[in-house]
């Protein structure tokens, strides 16, 4: 996804999947979904799975994914221009000389 950047999933240590879908979603639909998702991550990655009616998306499927695992050398982040909206212009700034902190976290390339 444009959020995750390029995600190498491959190296991924686990994986949390849920799977939500009307009560018209089937067994094969399901095994299918898990499928695809497996083929994208290692064999020795630790995926776990669930699935749960929701009437109100009768007719399609919503798939949730949560990975971990991933160390940040293999992470690139995402490309992509900060959009100003209009209530950041009343938002007060302030400015130091100190340099920014480096997270290395997940998310480690925006600067705290």
């Amino acid at each position: 996804t444009p959020l995750l950047g390029d995600l190498p999933t491959e190296h991924a240590t686990g994986l949390l999947v849920t799977i939500r879908g009307g009560e018209d979603m089937t067994l094969y639909e399901v095994d299918t979904i898990m499928g695809v998702i497996r083929d994208k991550v290692a064999e020795s990655a630790n995926v776990i799975f669930g699935t749960c009616y929701d009437p109100s998306i009768e007719g399609s499927i919503h798939v949730s994914v949560i990975v971990s695992g991933i160390k940040m050398d293999q992470f690139t982040p995402p490309a992509g221009k900060v959009r100003k909206t209009a209530a950041d212009s009343d938002v007060p700034t302030t400015t130091t000389d100190e340099p920014a902190k480096e997270s290395t976290g997940l998310f480690g390339f925006f600067k705290l």
